[in-house]
């Protein structure tokens, strides 16, 4: 996989919503909210027709329905755990590509 491929499905996964995020979304509540890990949000996309998830340090976790930005209901997540979450679904060398970019 070349360098430009994986750094459009990093940037897809890890969509930063800076500008258009409003408190007003709807919000969506995932049981058992204590730890959730990337297969539980991917999971609850799918559950919710979501077509994208959107991961952003200083934000809760989104999803896009419909076009529509909707938060979950989680405590915003910090850079570590984004980080984590990301690290969790990538292979060796998607991690060395991304790592160099």
């Amino acid at each position: 996989m070349n360098k430009g491929a994986l750094g459009a499905q990093v940037t897809g996964l890890m969509d930063v919503i800076h500008s258009v995020y409003y408190p007003a979304f709807p919000t969506y509540r995932i049981p058992n909210e204590a730890h959730v890990d990337i297969s539980e949000l991917l999971a609850f996309a799918v559950k919710n027709k979501a077509s994208d998830l959107h991961l952003s340090s200083g934000l809760p976790p989104m999803i896009r329905v419909h076009g529509d930005i909707r938060r979950i209901n989680l405590p915003p997540m910090e850079h570590k755990d984004v980080h984590r979450m990301v690290y969790d679904i990538m292979n060796d060398s998607q991690r060395k590509v991304y790592e160099d970019i």
